[in-house]
């Protein structure tokens, strides 16, 4: 799971795949979205497509470089090179299975300065937007905070 600095985590995805071998490719069905600092936060469905860390890549050993240097490789023949937004996509031409984590995964934290294309709109179509605008608030509750470590 790539893992960007302005996402948090639940604290069950361990669990979820512990055992799982099966060289699926998975997302989130959906996350939330929460402003630094406060009492709420919103769901949001496919959220792979705004946050980077909601997709869980299994890879097999023949399917990573064989050094470092050629995660940037131009061809994106590694599914990690891809933009997060592509990875889906991306997968299934390669061959990859898909399957669905059943509950939110992430937290994809505004206001930190990390998450510069939400804020310049890059990559957003006028249907996210909208979307993003018709969330209904949820409290975040201290299961909430203790799922993802919200602080």
């Amino acid at each position: 799971m790539p893992v960007d600095a302005d996402d948090l985590v639940s604290n069950r995805l361990a669990d979820f795949f512990s055992g799982k071998d099966d060289g699926k490719c998975y997302t989130s069905a959906n996350g939330y979205i929460w402003h630094k600092g406060s009492r709420y936060v919103t769901l949001a469905k496919d959220l792979w497509r705004t946050c980077g860390s909601c997709t869980i890549i299994y890879y097999k050993p023949d399917e990573l470089p064989a050094v470092d240097f050629e995660h940037r490789d131009e061809t994106k023949r590694y599914i990690f090179q891809n933009s997060h937004r592509a990875i889906p996509t991306y997968a299934r031409s390669i061959g990859k299975q898909f399957g669905v984590v059943p509950f939110p995964t992430t937290v994809y934290v505004l206001d930190t300065g990390e998450n510069l294309s939400i804020l310049t709109g890059v990559g957003m179509s006028w249907k996210r937007t909208v979307e993003g605008l018709l969330r209904i608030p949820r409290c975040i509750t201290q299961a909430r905070q203790t799922e993802y470590n919200i602080r």
